[in-house]
């Protein structure tokens, strides 16, 4: 792949480019049910259940034949990721309630015997980075995993795939997110 293909940015108005976000999250969280990294790390300050996969059509049944013909959302594509064999770190600011997403899928990895595979890091409140880290892939950007975000905000995202630089963001994150 050219040096020039390795990058992909997205500037998302509240007019332009929705769907362009929304698609590009779904093709990154697709290959990671089909082939997921060693760990894929999400960090937001907030993060919600928000669509990802657009099911609506059932094109999508293959990848889980339990999912029914809707969008497919995050605790869905993160709790397939985990029983395909990926490891999930999410990093995020504590909950406000217990029915939060992450409380939620917390809750859901340990009923299912998977809460090996899902870490679940609660930060500072001062915690502002944003990004969705895998094993090829570093997506990068000004927004929150949230309706707004995804759906309302203006927000910047980038796609970068340079190996150094993914290997960089990978090491920052287990740095300052983890203890080892």
């Amino acid at each position: 792949m050219s040096e020039s293909n390795k990058v992909r940015q997205v500037f998302k108005s509240t007019r332009h480019c929705k769907k362009v976000a929304r698609e590009l999250l779904e093709g990154i969280f697709v290959s990671e049910i089909l082939r997921p990294s060693k760990r894929l790390w999400i960090v937001s300050p907030w993060i919600g259940d928000i669509p990802i996969i657009d099911n609506r059509s059932g094109s999508f049944w293959a990848l889980d034949v339990s999912w029914a013909q809707k969008r497919i959302r995050l605790r869905e594509v993160l709790l397939r990721i985990v029983q395909n064999g990926g490891v999930v770190t999410m990093v995020t600011r504590p909950p406000e309630n217990e029915a939060s997403v992450n409380q939620k899928l917390q809750r859901d990895m340990d009923a299912r015997g998977l809460s090996k595979s899902f870490e679940l890091i609660h930060t500072d409140k001062d915690l502002h980075n944003k990004g969705l880290l895998g094993e090829d892939f570093y997506l990068m950007g000004s927004m929150n995993f949230t309706y707004n975000g995804l759906e309302i905000l203006g927000e910047t995202l980038k796609l970068d795939r340079h190996s150094r630089r993914v290997a960089e963001a990978r090491y920052a994150f287990k740095t300052e997110y983890t203890e080892t």
